[in-house]
């Protein structure tokens, strides 16, 4: 017999922010989610730096510096684990690059979400397994 395993997409969508993270953890809990699933953002992994800017809804924006932005020390995904842990669902986090997914096993970290985009990334794979 198979389980099934409910994952919240919580991603970036904490923007940075530990206590919007707690919220939104505890708001997974509280909806039924077994785990909480988010992103650990390095600018450099995900995209070049001379990258042309995009029009978004906000105007034209480099995403390169949009995801500098969203950048966090391993420290702040750690208390993410904790705060998964005391609510009583897993953590669970997707490594964009080598660097990311050195930094989450650091923390302990031994389950990872890979990417659509990252499915051939073959030293990425080799980490993670």
């Amino acid at each position: 017999m198979t389980t099934t395993l409910i994952i919240a997409e919580i991603g970036t969508s904490h923007g940075g922010d530990l206590d919007r993270a707690r919220d939104l953890i505890a708001a997974a809990h509280e909806a039924g989610a077994d785990a909480a699933k988010f992103q650990y953002v390095i600018a450099d992994e995900i995209v070049h730096p001379a990258m042309t800017p995009i029009n978004l809804p906000g105007g034209s924006t480099r995403l390169y510096d949009r995801f500098v932005e969203l950048e966090r020390d391993p420290e702040f995904y750690a208390r993410i684990a904790e705060s998964c842990e005391s609510e009583g669902i897993r953590f669970l986090c997707t490594a964009f690059g080598e660097e990311s997914a050195r930094r989450l096993h650091e923390i302990g970290l031994r389950r990872f979400k890979v990417a659509s985009p990252e499915i051939n990334h073959t030293p990425l794979l080799s980490l993670l397994s």
